[in-house]
């Protein structure tokens, strides 16, 4: 979906609460006036892209917190991009850089350094597009690393290796088990 058109009204209420604030009255009377800022935004990594006008995580230059343009290696039948360690570190996103790449983007045609356009939030007093944003928790880590070192721990093909596990999935289920999450009762 065209991103702005769902995010306008909430851009345009977020300015406004920036800017006039909410007035109200405490229990004595008094008029106060509190104004808001969008400082965070958590959102999962496939809605992140479009929300910053980036290339998803898997295009040249899709990593949406570094200028780091990945590479394409075999995977299985077919390829993935991956980002690997590189020295010197790329250069962390800006706002103004991310700015000046959706200038030169729309100049262009196409993308620069994965940037596609300008995300509406750039409108928003207070709101860094580029560092504002969570890493993902859910796709990153639990579908992403915690999934490959499980894999690897029960795969039958790892079998004769010191790390596999799937022997021994009767003691990992009673050790589980006997785990008891905290309680305030």
């Amino acid at each position: 979906p065209n991103m702005a058109t769902f995010l306008k009204p909430f851009v345009e209420d977020m300015k406004a609460l920036y800017s006039t604030g909410i007035s109200w009255m405490d229990t004595e009377d008094r008029l106060h006036t509190t104004r808001c800022l969008t400082l965070l935004a958590s959102v999962d990594s496939v809605a992140r892209a479009p929300l910053q006008g980036i290339k998803q995580y898997n295009g040249m230059y899709g990593c949406s917190f570094c200028l780091h343009p990945g590479e394409v290696v075999p995977k299985g039948a077919g390829t993935t991009r991956i980002y690997r360690l590189s020295v010197p570190m790329p250069a962390i996103r800006t706002k103004q850089h991310m700015l000046e790449c959706a200038r030169e983007a729309c100049d262009r045609g196409e993308p620069v350094k994965g940037v596609k356009h300008a995300s509406i939030l750039h409108l928003i007093p207070g709101f860094d597009v580029a560092s504002s944003f969570s890493p993902d928790y859910m796709h990153s880590v639990l579908l992403g690393v915690v999934r490959q070192v499980v894999n690897l721990c029960l795969d039958s093909a790892n079998h004769g290796k010191e790390f596999y596990f799937g022997k021994q999935l009767d003691k990992a289920d009673k050790l589980m088990l006997s785990m008891t999450p905290p309680s305030e009762s």
